[in-house]
């Protein structure tokens, strides 16, 4: 435990906490992020209750920079009763996974047992460390090794500049498989700086794996991904369901660390490796839940099986990273892409601005003025109860 505190809680200044808070906002986590939808996994171990409907903007009409995983809608089993009950029927589901070379599946050699088994997609930083840094007699004796690709491309240089690099790193994944013959690559942001942008972690995996797929290399490499802007269960489930074999969140586990350098009072009943394991453990559960409305049982069968639709996003996205998802309603390409990405980075990173020293409040469940709209706005529930009440028409007209 010791050594895992040192490894990953590393803030001991307010220097470090301003840094802190600006790659928070490079990786769009806002307040509401941490004390909503963080929080109450760092406690307790569960995924925060709410209530149904969401009236905020559809991520395609929205005015404010949003990740590419809010344009994807998870898709389920349309039947009364549900598929499996991830709770009572737990004994049939797993996220112990393999992961690595796959051979012929009509034979059987030794071969077939040289594989790592993944308990859980999420990884701790002990975990990623030892993917990352084989040691070399599993380099001789097994053959493993591994590569980390740099999900970065340089600040303020350009919608080609995302495409390019996003084509470098399909162009180094094959080169590592074909010439390296490297079966573990992990894809990392860990380097976004004020110089250099995230790619989001979606484009990233999505566009390499299917690269990958298309050149009938995917099932001789395992990818994994070290993401600052993984954050929420529908966050992991499109990483994992377009084709990530494993997660280090990073970025929530240094924000355990900003919560309790800041004295959080509820954070103070906690210590740092048992909000860690809650985290897990909540998303573990909520992995396990969004399967079972599909009818899967095994992570194995949700990794790379795109169950989603696409809302929003133009063809020449689709086409690069998300080959095969349904997207009905156009509208985003990598033009707003990049924008938002530079919007983002802006946010954290941005010259002559006092929001990237705390995260912003962006509104997205609480309504703030000029931040995100909202259908059910304060103006729109006072004249509709002075319509009701006074049954004035021209109240209920607006």
């Amino acid at each position: 435990e010791k050594q895992f505190e040192k490894q990953v809680f590393l803030i001991s200044s307010d220097a470090e906490l301003s840094d802190q808070n600006r790659r928070l906002n490079h990786f769009g986590y806002t307040s509401e992020t941490v004390e909503v939808l963080l929080m109450p996994m760092f406690l307790t171990g569960k995924e925060p209750m709410g209530s149904m409907g969401n009236d905020a903007s559809l991520a395609v009409l929205s005015s404010k920079p949003k990740l590419p995983f809010e344009y994807f809608k998870q898709l389920f089993a349309q039947v009364t009763n549900p598929p499996i009950d991830p709770i009572r029927e737990s004994l049939v589901m797993t996220l112990k996974c393999p992961v690595g070379p796959e051979w012929n599946v009509f034979a059987s050699t030794d071969q077939h047992c040289r594989r790592l088994t993944v308990d859980s997609p999420l990884l701790t930083f002990d975990e990623l460390n030892l993917l990352k840094n084989v040691s070399p007699s599993d380099v001789q004796n097994r053959g493993w090794k591994s590569l980390t690709l740099d999900c970065t491309f340089k600040a303020y240089s350009g919608k080609q500049s995302l495409i390019d690099r996003l084509n470098a790193l399909c162009t180094a994944a094959e080169n590592a498989i074909t010439k390296n013959n490297t079966p573990i690559i992990v894809l990392s942001d860990r380097k976004a700086s004020d110089k250099a942008c995230a790619i989001p972690s979606l484009l990233s995996i999505g566009a390499i794996h299917h690269h990958l797929v298309a050149k009938q290399l995917r099932s001789k490499v395992a990818l994994f991904v070290e993401s600052g802007d993984a954050k929420e269960v529908h966050d992991f489930c499109t990483l994992l369901g377009y084709g990530a074999d494993g997660i280090c969140p990073y970025m929530v586990y240094r924000c355990i660390s900003k919560l309790h350098y800041e004295e959080n009072i509820e954070m103070a009943a906690i210590s740092k490796p048992d909000a860690i394991r809650n985290y897990i453990n909540a998303i573990n559960r909520g992995i396990l839940k969004v399967m079972s409305k599909m009818g899967i049982s095994t992570l194995q069968g949700y990794k790379g099986a795109q169950v989603f639709e696409a809302i929003g996003l133009n063809d020449d996205v689709i086409a690069k990273c998300f080959c095969g998802t349904e997207s009905r309603i156009k509208g985003t390409n990598f033009d707003v892409l990049y924008t938002d990405i530079i919007r983002l980075h802006e946010y954290g990173y941005g010259v002559g601005t006092t929001l990237n020293e705390a995260l912003r409040s962006a509104g997205d469940y609480h309504f703030r003025i000029k931040q995100e709209e909202h259908f059910n706005t304060p103006e729109t529930i006072s004249a509709l109860q002075n319509a009701v009440r006074l049954k004035n028409q021209d109240a209920f007209n607006e």
